[in-house]
């Protein structure tokens, strides 16, 4: 999904932060080139994609039809991509020197999955 998919949310989105003069960590922006570069196989390592019958499932608590056929899910983030998006977050509240960043511990990022 790029910037200009988001349509009339990311305009008001930009707009609602100046009107109250909050910060605005304008992760749509920071997003796109990093999905952009990694190319659409490469940016697979972000998103919920699993081969069918994938065993990472097995010890997991999830019914085996839902990942029986595999998933082509390019909206969701899986644990890496999760993980790399909180850094993006992490960075960002940085970088505007936000209060909560006293706040924020360090954690193991999780690995870049096997696709």
């Amino acid at each position: 999904m790029g910037v200009t998919d988001l349509g009339a949310y990311y305009t008001a989105m930009r707009e609602v932060a100046s009107e109250y003069s909050v910060p605005l960590i304008d992760l749509a922006a920071v997003w796109a080139p990093i999905v952009s570069g990694a190319g659409a196989e490469g940016s697979k390592k972000y998103y919920l994609f699993t081969r069918a019958n994938d065993s990472r499932f097995d010890s997991q608590k999830l019914a085996a039809s839902d990942y029986a056929n595999g998933v082509t899910d390019s909206t969701h983030f899986n644990e890496f991509g999760a993980d790399y998006m909180a850094s993006l977050i992490v960075n960002a509240i940085d970088t505007l020197n936000l209060p909560i960043e006293d706040y924020i511990t360090n954690y193991a990022p999780a690995s870049v999955p096997a696709y």
